[in-house]
């Protein structure tokens, strides 16, 4: 690699841009730094420097606005003031560009290279040599995005769904908004009935917020399969709206259920749980396959009586807990811990310990602690977790499944894509959530009414 010396300083660039034929005028005053100049520029009233700018703030001095000028002197077009995104884009006159030239037989080493450059690493790098990278323009343009997003600008994706999924759709919103698109997703909140009739009506009439739409919703999320109502109610116009190329699994939360390793449960009824954090049961010993002759497991204060723990009320993890294991049931009062680390700590401590954490959270290698078999309500056998996930059947689970209706939006098709794709920040919005994301299309019953897809979102 071969380049131009770049020891130039703030006077070969006012010259360049400014006084290309011309030379500086005669009464400069020259400082050694950009300390010098502030300071006398400070105590001179009617002073004016210049010097390369680090994007520190400068108490006491004002930038003044630069226009470019024709060769008459005259100023083209309206004057710039020095900002990040003014020199990015080409409106600030008094910057040099660095340009990177590819040889034809270049190899692809070379380009690989050239695509760390516009990194976030070499951009900090670069910020400390007074240097502008492609990444500041792609920072500069996010900040551009969210901006006119907090306007209410860009198109409106309309959305129902569950009052739990909200927040999720709403941060996945702001990353596609900092990575891709303005948009604005009103997303209402309905019972699994109302949000499947919004779903398949026709300009239908519905509030959110302050706003009023008159179109059906072109997405709905759902929690759990088709409830019995809506099936009666709306079963025909669902099958008529949606299609199984139109249906996708965000992801699911998983529960999992820990218990200290010298317990001589393997694992537990559906009842029993629910039995457990409802306070019915508060002896490991009510339940007969934890009797053995050996009493050393109990051994500790307090013997075999149960010690509660679980991530804390209000996560993601604990609504779908509680939604399915306590019945409507208040839980009784356990240990809230803030995240899967600290449950696990504590329980890999106490035999009498139980607990609940987040499937997303539990790392395959995990041996502190020993993860229990869950039965079904309506099963025989225990459901367990094994090193690929939970079983099919597994009961502590909820599945978040995207419908997109046949007549959605190009923004409302690049909006799916984005937070269906493991390669995009949605991916990690979804592990925070308690998520463990999917880009897969769900298998699902093909239509039977002879529909067909109106579109398909590409992969």
């Amino acid at each position: 690699m071969v380049g131009q010396n770049l020891t130039y300083n703030s006077a070969d660039i006012l010259r360049r841009a400014a006084f290309p034929n011309q030379p500086l005028a005669a009464k400069l005053v020259e400082q050694r730094n950009k300390p010098g100049v502030v300071e006398a520029v400070k105590k001179t009233p009617g002073a004016i420097g210049f010097f390369l700018h680090d994007w520190k703030p400068i108490d006491g001095l004002r930038p003044i606005a630069v226009a470019r000028c024709d060769e008459k002197g005259e100023p083209i077009g309206e004057p710039a003031e020095l900002s990040k995104a003014a020199v990015l884009e080409g409106r600030y006159p008094l910057a040099d560009p660095l340009i990177v030239v590819f040889h034809p037989d270049a190899p692809k080493e070379a380009y690989d290279f050239v695509e760390f450059l516009k990194s976030e690493t070499v951009a900090k790098m670069a910020e400390q040599r007074r240097l502008l990278t492609v990444y500041h323009k792609v920072e500069i343009e996010r900040e551009h995005r969210i901006a006119a997003a907090r306007k209410g600008e860009g198109p409106k994706l309309t959305m129902v769904g569950p009052r739990a999924g909200g927040a999720l759709m709403r941060e996945l919103a702001t990353e596609y908004v900092k990575a891709e698109d303005v948009v604005q997703l009103p997303y209402v909140a309905r019972t699994q009935t109302l949000a499947v009739r919004d779903f398949v009506s026709r300009a239908k009439d519905w509030k959110q917020g302050e706003g009023l739409y008159r179109k059906e919703a072109e997405l709905i999320l759902l929690d759990d399969k088709l409830q019995k109502e809506a099936i009666e109610n709306y079963g025909p116009s669902w099958l008529i709206t949606t299609h199984p190329q139109r249906k996708y699994e965000l992801g699911r939360i998983g529960v999992a259920v820990v218990a200290h390793r010298a317990n001589p449960a393997e694992w537990l009824s559906m009842e029993e749980l629910r039995d457990i954090y409802t306070n019915r049961i508060r002896d490991w010993s009510a339940l007969p396959r934890t009797l053995t002759p050996d009493p050393s497991p109990w051994k500790g204060e307090g013997g075999s009586a149960m010690k509660r723990h679980g991530l804390k009320s209000g996560q993601p993890v604990f609504q779908v807990f509680a939604e399915k294991t306590l019945e409507g049931r208040p839980i009784t009062q356990y240990t809230q811990r803030e995240t899967t680390e600290e449950v696990i700590a504590s329980v890999a401590l106490d035999p009498a310990a139980i607990g609940f954490v987040s499937l997303t959270d539990l790392k395959p290698e995990e041996n502190r602690v020993k993860i229990l078999g869950i039965t079904p309500k309506d099963g025989q056998f225990p459901e367990t977790i094994g090193p690929a996930g939970p079983t099919e059947k597994y009961p502590l689970q909820q599945r978040w499944t995207l419908h997109v209706g046949p007549t959605a939006g190009e923004a409302t098709k690049r909006f799916v894509k984005f937070i269906t794709s493991n390669e995009t920040p949605a991916a990690a919005v979804m592990r925070k959530n308690g998520l463990i994301a999917s880009s897969t299309i769900t298998a699902d019953q093909p239509p039977t009414l002879g529909e067909k897809p109106v579109f398909v979102v590409p992969e």
